[in-house]
């Protein structure tokens, strides 16, 4: 499962997890705009830290990558057995991924992952940098 921005922060809940209800009126010190504003979609409005061995590092190959962003909730509290995969500068929550399967969830640990930014936008633009998101998806739900 791929959760994209609302889809990621729905994932945390089910899971567990909590937001962030409001960033700007509950995280003082968050510097980063995480809101597109009037720059298409399809343009970075800022970078995020990409934690090494991570689904979103072997798509992206780097430990960096610049993001659209059209949120203002975020992950508070991450559910158990996931990880965090991403961060802006600001500490905001961008990425996610479970590392192990929770009980009383009867999926045989099918892969579960997330993006608080728009990585279709990208990819419909012609942009090949999250394709990888995809091709990960769609390769694990074949199998």
């Amino acid at each position: 499962m791929l959760g994209i921005c609302r889809g990621q922060q729905l994932m945390s809940v089910a899971f567990g997890g909590s937001l962030y209800q409001d960033i700007p009126s509950q995280i003082a010190s968050s510097y980063v705009k995480h809101r597109q504003g009037d720059t298409p979609g399809y343009y970075g409005t800022h970078t995020i830290n990409i934690e090494k061995g991570s689904i979103l590092a072997e798509v992206v190959g780097s430990n960096k990558a610049v993001v659209n962003s059209f949120h203002h909730q975020a992950i508070k509290a991450m559910p158990a057995g996931f990880k965090v995969t991403a961060r802006s500068a600001d500490g905001i929550i961008e990425g996610i991924e479970r590392v192990s399967p929770l009980k009383g969830y009867a999926d045989g640990g099918a892969l579960i992952f997330g993006t608080q930014f728009h990585p279709e936008i990208f990819t419909n633009a012609g942009n090949p940098l999250f394709l990888g998101l995809f091709e990960k998806l769609v390769s694990e739900a074949s199998k």
